[in-house]
């Protein structure tokens, strides 16, 4: 049985007895961390495997200390001042990526514990999300998104200048996440007669597909500075309808129980609906898009801590886990054994 499996069957125990778990804080709380560092083990360890890992190890290597290889090269500023900095200290890849794994961890365990009424479900969830195993990096993209979650933390708070703040922060290491100074717009629009305009949205999230308008939004993307390779990169058909449909059965499922989830978790639910809203508005308006559309619906995906505060509204709390344990294996499934599995076998040096 290879590692990912064995971290998966730990995560999944861990949800199981999660309620028993929580009557003893300490050891909880050992166990949250314990995870943490397996993770941060787990991706900062790996060997010179496969995909983007191979650019961001060639730009260590190749890494000088001068303003014009910074002012040539693609990369954001503050991923180069990383780079720097590892350099200077010991030069090895895997100190550059434990130190990128340790700091996304961070913020994710931080965004986990304020939004999630099940700590060890959405670290499992967000462990078998296809994004995270595809890159299996944590670098720039995933690195840039969590410091979107802290951005979220400070927003749901209505605190907007450190949401932009920690925005900034992001898209200086990968600036996709500006795209992110659009959600508070979205959300005061979306506010003001909220029922009314949900219904909007979700008649555009159901349209948008059946309309091609990429041509037309190529214009506006270019101009924007978007890399070319986000507008012909795509996924296949099949892959980009599973998405899109299950995006919106969970978003039926979300509908369904609106008003029980409202009254048990009030402005949090109300809060993180709108992020996963936003999140499927612009995978229906980028439908016809590949890694741009993935990339950008993923940052405000946050279905990992939605989901389960579906735990709190049915009786029969023991059926509803097992379902969902059988969810997350289904989804660990799909998103990695059918695909990336083989490819990452060989994981450690």
């Amino acid at each position: 049985m290879n590692i990912y499996r064995i971290i998966l069957i730990v995560l999944l125990l861990l949800f199981v007895i999660e309620d028993y778990l929580k009557k003893n804080k300490k050891i909880y709380g050992f166990l949250k961390i314990f995870m943490l560092l397996i993770l941060l083990f787990l991706i900062g360890c790996r060997g010179n495997i496969a995909r983007d890992d191979q650019m961001y190890i060639s730009l260590l290597n190749e890494f000088e200390y001068s303003l014009t290889f910074i002012k040539e090269s693609r990369f954001e500023i503050f991923y180069l001042f990383l780079n720097g900095i590892v350099k200077f200290v010991i030069d090895d890849y895997n100190v550059l990526f434990l130190v990128i794994a340790g700091i996304n961890l961070y913020n994710l365990y931080k965004f986990i514990s304020f939004f999630s009424v099940s700590f060890f479900y959405s670290l499992s969830f967000y462990y078998c999300r296809w994004i995270f195993l595809k890159e299996f990096t944590q670098i720039r993209s995933g690195l840039a998104c969590s410091f979107l979650y802290l951005a979220l933390i400070e927003l749901y708070k209505k605190k907007e200048k450190k949401y932009y703040f920690w925005v900034l922060v992001g898209g200086l290491f990968h600036k996709a996440i500006f795209f992110a100074v659009f959600f508070p717009i979205f959300l005061k629009l979306l506010n003001k007669n909220l029922e009314i305009k949900e219904k909007i949205i979700y008649i555009f999230i159901l349209g948008f597909p059946f309309f091609n308008i990429k041509g037309y939004l190529n214009i506006i993307l270019l101009k924007l500075g978007i890399h070319q390779v986000y507008l012909t990169g795509y996924y296949s058909e099949k892959t980009t309808n599973i998405v899109y449909f299950y995006s919106l059965f969970f978003l039926i499922v979300l509908i369904i129980f609106d008003r029980k989830l409202k009254l048990l978790f009030f402005s949090r639910y109300i809060f993180l609906k709108k992020v996963y809203i936003f999140s499927c508005l612009i995978g229906a308006i980028l439908y016809h898009y590949g890694d741009i559309a993935g990339r950008l619906s993923s940052f405000f995906n946050v279905e990992f801590v939605l989901q389960d505060k579906l735990l709190n509204i049915f009786k029969s709390r023991f059926m509803l886990r097992i379902v969902l344990l059988l969810f997350l294996i289904l989804l660990y499934y799909v998103n990695f054994t059918l695909k990336l599995e083989l490819e990452y076998w060989n994981y450690f040096k």
